[in-house]
């Protein structure tokens, strides 16, 4: 059984430094999602810089603070999942 984590952890190994867009894509997908988290905070503030507590200022920030819980966590789980995509797609060719 350990022979076989072995071989696994050494393929793995294989296919990470043979194959850098196993994991350049997944991080290019995170920092677009970092990005686009970071543009949407600094328009925030803009807004209420601008406008202050206006009538429309409670709905702003709660679709607001919906949007960045849904940004953190397409960011992380859309990452894991084109991560594993790739690996398994570099996997059966080896």
């Amino acid at each position: 059984m350990f022979d076989w984590i072995r071989n696994e952890l050494e393929i793995y190994a294989m296919l990470m430094s043979n194959r850098k867009h196993i994991w350049l894509i997944p991080l290019g997908f995170f920092s677009f999602c970092l990005c686009v988290k970071l543009w949407m905070l600094s328009n925030y503030e803009n807004y209420m810089m601008m406008n202050g507590s206006d009538a429309f200022g409670s709905i702003v920030t709660m679709v607001y603070e919906k949007s960045l819980h849904r940004i953190d966590k397409i960011a992380f789980f859309g990452s894991l999942v084109i991560f594993i995509i790739l690996y398994k797609k570099a996997r059966n060719y080896f």
